[in-house]
């Protein structure tokens, strides 16, 4: 028999339009937030390659990233697409010009990264990201604007990212902390996912008895966890509608705490929390809740071929 203690809650969404509107308000006023917007970009493709080490250390200010573990790979590899930009095509190849790239191999750690003179408010530059590492390498990936994607490391993820989605598959233990982004993670281990402001889908692979975490402040969370999984289900919202369907083990809505399958003995326990969204967990959906790869503006291996390249956009600005 399921355990569980409910506590209503009638909050509209109506609140939801309302709370965008604030949250865009910052652009709407006619503030400028410091970034400068360019007419002019000059890119160039780099290759560069390391021994295998235990973990990998990713820091980007402003560039997609997609991190790949291959059980055939030994090295690393990466694949790096360079962004100068400018108001004019000299201006932008000066800025590419300028970009120094970091790939260091430092005890334990690879490190890998860029640097630029100018600060990264100013907005010359960027750095795309492809890499290819060996399966059960560590990976740390610091960026400031970006989407970020990891596949197939079969290890430990951990993402920080100030604005972009991040999108995880096939990791054993994951801590993100995004202050503007959609999470997707799904992995074994221990997962710890946490947005500011942005959904949060995470698919729990393993029946471990550990403490995963799920929270927003702004947005909907789904979990889904496997088959058999045994523990506690707490789930909170202030504004928006909970559902916890526990299959065998009941249904709870609204807010309170579910526990599934008691008899096992399991201690696993998950919170998921937002403040303003609706959260829904679900035990032994088999479908994939976290859909396909989504794409990313990184180079590939054909794109390695190509040693350097040009590109003038039009401005639509005023």
């Amino acid at each position: 028999m399921p355990t569980l203690l409910s506590r209503s809650m009638s909050a509209p969404h109506a609140a939801l339009p309302f709370l965008s509107l604030l949250l865009a308000g910052v652009s709407l006023s006619g503030c400028s937030s410091g970034w400068v917007m360019y007419d002019h970009e000059a890119t160039r493709i780099v290759t560069m390659e390391s021994p295998g080490a235990e973990t990998l250390r990713l820091v980007g200010d402003v560039g997609d990233m997609r991190v790949v573990g291959s059980p055939d790979r030994t090295d690393v590899r990466a694949i790096v697409e360079l962004v100068g930009k400018g108001s004019s095509a000299e201006s932008a190849r000066a800025a590419l010009d300028e970009i120094e790239t970091s790939f260091a191999l430092r005890g334990d750690t690879l490190h890998a990264g860029i640097t630029h003179p100018e600060p990264p408010s100013m907005n010359p530059y960027g750095a795309r990201w492809s890499v290819e590492v060996p399966e059960g390498t560590l990976v740390e990936i610091v960026s400031d604007v970006g989407d970020v994607t990891v596949v197939g490391t079969r290890a430990s993820v951990d993402v920080r990212t100030d604005v972009g989605d991040v999108w995880i598959h096939g990791a054993h233990g994951v801590t993100v902390r995004s202050d503007v982004g959609d999470v997707h993670v799904r992995g074994t281990g221990l997962l710890d996912l946490r947005s500011d402001v942005g959904d949060v889908v995470m698919q729990v692979l393993s029946t471990s008895n550990l403490q995963h975490r799920v929270t927003t402040d702004v947005g909907d969370i789904r979990v889904v966890l496997t088959q058999g999984w045994s523990g506690t289900v707490d789930a909170v919202t202030d504004v928006g509608d909970t559902l916890i369907d526990g299959g065998p083990c009941g249904r709870a809505r609204g807010d309170g705490t579910l526990a599934l399958r008691p008899g096992d003995g399991g201690s696993a326990t998950l919170l998921a929390r937002t403040d303003v969204g609706d959260v829904h967990v679900a035990v032994g959906d088999t479908t994939d809740a976290m859909g396909p790869e989504p794409e990313r503006d990184v180079p590939d291996a054909e794109d390695s071929t190509a040693r350097d390249r040009s590109i003038q956009t039009t401005s639509d600005r005023p």
